[in-house]
């Protein structure tokens, strides 16, 4: 029995992703649904719309506001369905629309979910009833004016200066400097005009200061389907002699399922990256290792010791003479890693520095909070697990809302030098 091409394979798993996903979008329309009628619910309450005898072209406010919720709670799966369908300017106009409409109503359910609670501290500090509703219309004005602000807030991108001590760096690394991102998310929200941006950046920094290496630790796509080679063209404008990396992250599957026809990883790689995906690359005596995403904490498990194991890693030495005497000592190593999971394992292993994405920082204040706790500190920031040194960065993009609330987009510039025993 002849086994299925590779073409085949991909086409049996676009269908099957296609079936999960009609599911996953009918329950998440119904969830969506029922959110937006709790908010409206909340705000004709507080606001005493019921009882407003305010109407335009013979419409009531309380009815105008409850065809705008329905219509908005349906818009991110109409939008969705559109662009799987066929991706025009209408489709993406209507994505972009829904899903920065789900960053404000993401605040207001919040608000609406404390209400209650609220009002029952109220009542029980015996603070008259006016004030709970002054308190919560406050909140809805300033989730507004958040908001705002948030979609502001996202295109002003914040660069991070770091140096980063390595035990036995080769002294060809001495002064090196690297370009690090993550998450740029390029598709109908952030598209060639956003890479371009990331782009005059990274030479504008180069102008200044030599860059050596561009590190990228996946989501480079978001999902839906584009001409995936026009973000990633961009990237072809940066100098040549910066030696560019990728490794894949969770966003890159979901974009590979939508577009089974087409490995969308050639075109990053065509843009000038190597895919380091399970690879190792020894880069002047340091080893540059590549571990990309991976479904469940078992699966990042298997892939970490495949990718150790791979090249010996016990054995991996540099030849270094200091005041005439030879020694050999251990490779330092550079992980770059989609997710930070399972660092106290890549700790076990001795790995030097960790680069990590994917958490956003939480993206919207206060999601931090729980990317703090699911990711055990590792969400955002330089931290230590041992001797190995972890960055997870806020990435650059976004994934669903644009809006960055309490959180930055970010660029660093890492300059490696030996760290002195």
């Amino acid at each position: 029995m002849n086994s299925l091409s590779t073409e085949g394979k991909h086409f049996i798993r676009h269908k099957i992703f296609y079936g999960f996903r009609i599911v996953f979008i009918t329950m998440l329309s119904l969830f969506i649904f029922e959110m937006h009628y709790l908010v409206f619910q909340n705000i004709t309450e507080i606001f005493s719309l019921q009882t407003v005898d305010i109407s335009y072209f013979n419409i009531s406010l309380y009815s105008i506001l409850f065809y705008f919720f329905c219509i908005m709670s349906l818009s991110f799966t109409v939008a969705s369905i559109l662009i799987d369908i066929y991706v025009s300017k209408i489709s993406n106009f209507i994505y972009k629309v829904s899903v920065i409409w789900s960053g404000f109503i993401f605040y207001f359910l919040l608000i609406a979910l404390l209400s209650p609670v609220i009002s029952f501290v109220f009542k029980i500090l015996d603070i008259q009833d006016f004030l709970f509703f002054f308190t919560i219309k406050l909140f809805y004005i300033l989730a507004i004016f958040l908001n705002i602000h948030g979609l502001y807030n996202s295109k002003n991108v914040k660069i991070v200066e770091k140096v980063i001590q390595i035990k036995n760096l080769p002294k060809s690394w001495e002064k090196k400097k690297a370009i690090f991102i993550s998450d740029t998310h390029y598709g109908v929200i952030h598209n060639k005009q956003a890479a371009k941006k990331v782009v005059n950046i990274i030479n504008e920094i180069n102008r200044k200061d030599k860059i050596d290496f561009l590190f990228h630790t996946g989501d480079f796509y978001d999902g839906p389907k584009i001409d995936w080679s026009i973000p990633a063209n961009e990237y072809k404008f940066l100098d040549e002699n910066i030696k560019k990396y990728f490794v894949s992250g969770n966003h890159e599957e979901y974009a590979q399922s939508d577009d089974y026809e087409h490995n969308i990883l050639n075109y990053i790689q065509e843009a000038g990256f190597v895919i380091a995906n399970g690879k190792v690359f020894n880069e002047s005596g340091v080893n540059i290792i590549g571990i990309d995403y991976a479904h469940g904490s078992q699966n990042d498990i298997e892939k970490i010791k495949k990718v150790f194991e791979s090249f010996d890693y016990k054995n991996s030495f540099i030849k270094r003479i200091k005041n005439e005497v030879v020694t050999y000592d251990k490779s330092p190593s550079i992980i770059l890693k989609h997710v930070p999971k399972n660092i106290k394992i890549l700790s076990d292993y001795e790995a030097d520095f960790v680069l990590c994405g994917h958490t956003h920082n939480g993206q919207m204040f206060p999601l931090n909070y729980l990317t703090e706790y699911v990711y055990d500190g590792f969400h955002y920031g330089f931290k230590y697990e041992k001797d190995t040194l972890v960055y997870t960065t806020s990435g650059v993009g976004s994934w669903g809302p644009p809006q960055r609330i309490g959180t930055k987009a970010e660029i660093a510039i890492l300059t490696f030098t030996e760290k002195e025993i």
